[in-house]
């Protein structure tokens, strides 16, 4: 759910996952990693620390990696490669801190198109004639006829993806007395997607070629206070954060001759010049897109910790949030040939507008210890997010018809801990329903030509049973499990044509999840050797129609995968003088080698011209992998 106030961000409405990056330290030290494997992958990653001085303590790390996809064919293996760089210093003083750090990353990735599932004489892998819609010649594409995991020939179609990430960060800590302490954390962070897209299947001649760059530019400062008091520790502040989102889309095929749009008194007619025909490019493209979305989101929030007996922990809290959104359609300044002569698709047709939303959002929590290893849990809170959709939304919607997406979350739970009773060792078990209602949700339609969007409005309710344990039951045998139970349906579906699909399931939402395993722990001469064996189970999920734009009852059939791995780690009379361990890892997963798709949809026709067709992505076959980490 939302959280409570002191830790919650503009869009954590439905829950977070937070990544910790590794901290610089009291003691010197560094490590290094490689790793190879399946596919072609392999990479390295390293940390230095300096060790504290003077209150001075610093930090540097960084990995690059590079990989082919077990999704390839014709000659072509879909490679990608990444790397990542961070680095933090910290200053320790008399009540406090100060630090500073930054992070870089950049990852360039090939992406297949999903796969059809059952053969069909009308889709081969050289796709349809555009001039004659007749079908190419050559081998019927599917999983079931050119293989499980092949892809199309590079030929014929490919997608790159590129992101890139800079982040610099500041976080500053000062008691200003013996109970109040200052917080202050100051952020700027850019991101860049880009894909270049070449689609050769024939059946959208005109979208030959696809450049997409969004970009975003984002600073913020969160500030708060936090008090300790009798039976209290109480925490108030705000944040505001700034952003510009600017996304630009452009589809041509440079063979083709650009035609007027039906805007135009010349619409479906070729353009010409001097008596000469005009051919689309990527300054004259058959569809465009371009705008940009300025965003200020502010929060207040307060809240205390209150702790009337020491076995009662009670939470309440509330924040009112500001969503100001500003929406530039650009196109005219980007495309001003195009706009101007009415050439082309223009994606974006509303003009520019503005929205500005209050709300408040109130959060409670209790935790009550029944035992000393025994609590009982629970939490109520509500939350807000600006509009979804980024510029497609503004650029397609009325604002009028815009709102916040709320979520409504309440969770009941049990929590235990058994230190030794029969086989339960140091064992930890955890229980908890949780019941979610999102509202005011904007929902993408894909379209088979990808020239505009579509979106329906609805509302969502989520609700499920979540259970783990993990113990030692025997002085060297570990288990631990993680099930959940979920179902999720719509309240509330309704498309822009004013069908309604009320109580249909949520697409892509599995009835059931589970990680199950084991490992056990044998230490000889030195050596520790940790053999390793999990499962992992996705339950059927419901699919998605983009023939109709809606959510169906067709199944997506549930899968489980075997992981397993040997873990052998060398003690220090083995190792080189300055090292502190050693270790080598082997891991397989998809142990059995199962063949499974981990996503399917039915087509609106789109990829292959064949609509109601359904399409998948596999997951991974059997892959095996081999990484040597050491530490100094």
């Amino acid at each position: 759910g939302p959280g409570y106030p002191l830790n919650r961000w503009y869009n954590n409405i439905g829950g977070s996952i937070n990544f910790a990056p590794l901290q610089p330290t009291k003691k010197a030290g560094a490590s290094i990693g490689m790793y190879y494997g399946s596919f072609g992958s392999k990479g390295i990653h390293f940390n230095i620390r300096t060790g504290e001085h003077d209150g001075w303590s610093g930090i540097i790390a960084g990995g690059v990696g590079s990989s082919g996809n077990y999704l390839n064919g014709y000659g072509f293996n879909n490679p990608g490669n990444n790397y990542a760089y961070y680095g933090k210093i910290r200053k320790t003083f008399n009540g406090g801190h100060i630090s500073f750090g930054g992070y870089v990353s950049r990852s360039v990735a090939y992406r297949p198109v999903p796969i059809p599932v059952a053969a069909n004489p009308n889709v081969t892998i050289y796709g349809i004639n555009p001039n004659t819609g007749n079908v190419n010649p050559g081998p019927i594409y599917s999983q079931q006829t050119t293989g499980f995991y092949t892809t199309l020939p590079y030929s014929v179609y490919w997608k790159e993806a590129f992101i890139k990430t800079y982040l610099i960060y500041s976080r500053f800590e000062q008691h200003l007395s013996r109970s109040m302490e200052i917080h202050n954390l100051l952020w700027y962070r850019y991101g860049n997607r880009q894909h270049l897209h070449y689609n050769n299947l024939g059946q959208s001649p005109n979208v030959l070629n696809q450049y997409y760059n969004a970009s975003s530019y984002t600073y913020g400062d969160k500030l708060y206070l936090t008090v300790n008091a009798p039976y209290n520790h109480i925490a108030f502040g705000g944040y505001f954060l700034n952003s510009k989102y600017n996304s630009l889309l452009d589809f041509y095929n440079q063979n083709q001759v650009a035609t007027y749009n039906s805007f135009s008194p010349n619409a479906g007619n070729n353009v010409t010049m001097n008596g000469a025909p005009v051919y689309n490019s990527l300054s004259l493209p058959s569809a465009f897109h371009s705008s940009y979305l300025y965003m200020t989101d502010l929060a207040a929030f307060v809240q205390d910790v209150i702790r009337p007996i020491h076995n009662l922990r009670i939470t309440p809290g509330v924040r009112v949030v500001s969503f100001q959104t500003n929406f530039v359609n650009n196109t005219a300044a980007q495309f001003p040939t195009s706009v101007a002569n009415m050439i082309g698709h223009n994606g974006d047709y509303q003009p520019n507008s503005s929205t500005n939303f209050t709300e408040f959002e109130p959060s409670i929590g209790v935790n009550y210890k029944v035992t000393p290893n025994i609590a009982l849990y629970g939490n109520y809170a509500t939350g807000y997010k600006a509009p979804a959709g980024a510029t497609g939304t503004y650029a397609h919607e009325l604002t009028s018809t815009l709102q916040p997406q709320k979520s409504t979350q309440y969770q009941l739970g049990v929590k235990a801990y058994v230190e030794n009773y029969g086989l339960l060792h140091r064992a930890v078990f955890n229980a908890n329903y949780y019941h979610l209602d999102d509202t005011n949700e904007i929902i993408p339609i894909p379209v088979v030509n990808h020239l505009y969007s579509r979106f329906a409005s609805g509302s969502s309710v989520f609700s499920g049973v979540n259970l783990s344990m993990q113990d030692n039951p025997l002085y060297n045998l570990y288990l631990f499990s993680n099930v959940s139970f979920e179902k999720a349906a719509y309240a509330s579906y309704t498309t822009g044509h004013g069908v309604s699909y009320a109580g249909l399931p949520v697409s892509n939402v599995p009835a059931q999840t589970a990680n199950i395993g084991a490992y056990y722990q044998i230490y000889n001469s030195g050596i520790l050797y940790e053999p390793r064996i999990w499962w992992q189970y996705t339950g059927v999920q419901d699919i998605y129609n983009n023939n109709t734009g809606a959510p169906t009852r067709q199944k997506l059939p549930s899968f489980g995968i075997f992981n397993a791995s040997l873990k052998v780690k060398v003690s220090k009379r083995y190792l080189f003088a300055g090292m502190h361990d050693a270790s080598v890892n082997l891991t397989v997963l998809n142990l059995l080698n199962k063949q499974y798709n981990n996503y399917e949809y039915i087509s609106g026709g789109g990829y292959y011209g064949v609509s109601n067709q359904l399409l998948g992505e596999p997951g991974m076959p059997r892959a095996v992998y081999v990484s040597v980490n050491a530490s100094f």
